[in-house]
């Protein structure tokens, strides 16, 4: 018995080993076979697992699945770009490219991040997206970094660290510039006023006065759309400004902008300031002596160097001012270039000073790797102890295997019997399910079915957006009068049939049957796009087909009547634990049926709400917008009458 008990402990061993092999090998199948059948939300959060997977298996991969999801988050949350999975979105491609050494296109994605998540997103994506992109602009001060791929193919002959550094700045303003004009176009003019203030500040601090101009030009035009002419007149006058100023730069000899190809040489800030003092200007001037182009020693304080050059930069603007107001723009040229060489010689500190700190962290992660080296040589020391004494014991095994092989062939007979058993009580669960999901399809249709099959738990009530459908058969008492019960049914399956399948190919859902009409829904429980257009389609659909079998005779001569109305509404479980219903409820609902009721009134069969008909991607042409008063409705109730 002992022996047996160590053969079948070996035994688990190597099982749970195979089976842990197995669940790794298999995990990105299973991701990739469920991404198929997913959709919406749920195919979002596939696609950022596949990611991450094929992110730290530095995979082609990443790049693939990193794209599909950006491209599914703007089409979720392209109107609310601080939503966390957009973001979430935006990183986790950036770490793509990161993996496969893409540095440009990874500094893009990680610099758009870093501009979003400062306003809302979670510490952790913040805290990893400003590590990764001190790693790159590390990447790009370093001869190894030269080396990878993309850098050796494409940057030999430019400065890579001044390219990939003003990543950033391009894309804050262009991104804050794209906004500006969104807000614009939907007539928000405080908000893009306010991000034209932001990107002109951008632009005044780099010197680009051919955008600063057009930037106060925008502004200008926003005042102008708001009523305010006074403030309009000011910013055309400041636009105005500058481009004198750009023409008197270009003008004045000597007056010439630096190239790449020739840096502009060091001035002294100290020299300017007294030669301008001498003219009037009343900024006092530094101590006497030039500065120097900073050399940084090992024991030099960063910090102390980053601050004076703080301090001559705050005197270099205020000499600027003064140079404008006086129109001296000889003068203000030179400041400017004093002012950038100052900003230049700062931002290289900075980046020393960060370098600094990565050399910290490397040495740290250094201490950590061999003490994680050492932890692991230790655990293959005690592995092949281990390993000994399995010999031992496998030898003593090997003996006492004749006496397991007798009570193996007893226990298989009992296992055969029990395997028997266990696939006629799985046939008989098999056939159980597949007839409860038939019952149940029949009864409400596939999404609902679908959905309450899969939670585990009551259907939880959620607010959704959904568009509402209210369909009633005109007459209907009158049309089967003195027919027979079953002519009843035949004529209600006929009519009735093909509205089903025209909902069903129109991604909506009926929820409930009212004899002579039924309620659906289009965006709940899932969304599949434009719910609205989806809804009206569906009913130009069924009136279309309705009005075709009355004149072949298929059916008697029947009309219809449709409300749609579109709004937030409560879907979940309805009811006890004997008997509950997949419900939708809200006012949006009540007023879709009182539309429907209003065919009658204006003799028509489809009307639509103003809230159906401005999310229409191909509305009707020229509708006439009509005014009622609904029962339960505040105020009067915009409406549109077809057919």
């Amino acid at each position: 018995m002992v022996f047996r008990g160590i053969f079948l402990m070996l035994a688990g061993c190597i099982t749970a080993l195979t089976f842990s092999n197995n669940l790794v090998a298999q995990s990105t199948d299973e991701l990739e076979s469920s991404l198929k059948q997913a959709g919406g939300m749920q195919r979002l959060e596939i696609l950022h697992a596949l990611t991450e997977v094929y992110v730290s298996t530095k995979d082609r991969k990443s790049v693939k699945y990193g794209r599909q999801a950006v491209n599914l988050a703007d089409n979720l949350y392209g109107d609310n770009v601080n939503d966390s999975l957009w973001i979430k979105s935006q990183f986790l491609l950036a770490k793509a490219y990161y993996s496969q050494e893409k540095y440009f296109t990874a500094k893009e994605y990680f610099s758009t991040v870093k501009l979003i998540s400062n306003r809302n997103t979670t510490p952790a994506i913040v805290n990893a997206t400003t590590i990764y992109l001190s790693k790159i602009d590390s990447i790009a001060k370093t001869e190894e970094g030269l080396k990878q791929g993309f850098f050796s193919r494409t940057l030999t002959d430019i400065n890579l660290g001044s390219s990939i550094s003003n990543i950033t700045s391009n894309v804050e303003t262009g991104y804050l510039m794209n906004q500006a004009e969104k807000a614009t176009e939907k007539e928000e003019y405080d908000r893009a006023i306010e991000l034209y203030h932001r990107a002109a500040t951008e632009f005044d601090r780099e010197g680009d006065l051919l955008q600063l101009s057009d930037v106060y030009r925008k502004i200008g035009l926003a005042y102008k759309e708001m009523g305010e002419e006074r403030k309009s007149r000011e910013f055309f006058s400041k636009a105005m400004s500058v481009d004198e100023l750009k023409s008197q730069m270009v003008e004045e000899p000597g007056n010439t902008i630096p190239t790449v190809s020739e840096p502009p040489t060091i001035k002294s800030s100290d020299s300017i300031v007294q030669a301008l003092a001498k003219k009037g200007y009343s900024v006092e001037a530094p101590q006497t002596g030039k500065t120097p182009q900073p050399e940084v020693a090992a024991d030099t304080d960063l910090s102390t160097t980053i601050n004076q050059l703080e301090e001559q930069s705050h005197q270099l603007e205020e000499l600027s001012k003064q140079a404008v107001q006086k129109q001296d723009f000889q003068t203000l040229a030179r400041l400017r270039d004093q002012l950038a060489e100052l900003e230049q010689d700062k931002l290289e500190l900075e980046i020393i000073e960060r370098e600094k700190n990565l050399l910290a962290q490397d040495v740290r992660i250094t201490e950590l790797t061999l003490k994680a080296r050492e932890e692991e040589l230790a655990k293959e020391s005690r592995l092949r102890k281990a390993l000994v004494g399995g010999a031992v014991f496998l030898t003593t095994f090997l003996i006492s295997i004749g006496f397991l092989y007798s009570a193996k062939r007893k226990d298989h007979k009992k296992l055969t019997k029990a395997y028997s058993n266990l696939d006629e009580a799985n046939h008989k669960l098999t056939r159980a399910e597949k007839r409860i999901k038939t019952l149940l399809n029949q009864q409400v249709s596939g999404d609902v079915a679908r959905e309450l099959i899969q939670s585990e738990a009551d259907h939880p009530s959620k607010n959704k957006y959904v568009c509402v459908m209210f369909l009633d058969i005109r007459d209907f008492t009158a049309k089967v009068e003195g027919l027979s019960p079953e002519q009843i049914i035949q004529y209600q399956n006929h009519v009735f049939g093909s509205m089903i399948e025209i909902v069903d190919r129109h991604k909506g859902i009926i929820n409930q049957f009212m004899g002579d009409g039924f309620m659906a829904t289009f965006g709940a429980p899932q969304s599949r796009g434009n719910d609205c257009q989806h809804a009206y389609d569906a009913a130009l659909e069924i009136i279309k087909v309705i009005d075709q079998k009355s004149e072949a005779r298929e059916i008697p001569s029947t009309r219809l009547g449709i409300g749609l109305h579109a709004g937030y509404v409560v879907t979940g479980n309805v009811g006890t634990d004997i008997r509950k219903q997949y419900s939708i409820t809200g006012s949006t609902v009540i007023i879709a049926s009182r539309l429907e009721q209003l065919n009658k009134r204006f003799e028509s069969q489809i009307i639509l709400s103003q809230e159906v008909l401005k999310n229409l991607d191909h509305p009707p042409e020229n509708p006439e917008i009509k005014l009622v008063n609904v029962k339960g409705v505040k105020g009067q109730l915009e409406i549109i009458t077809l057919v």
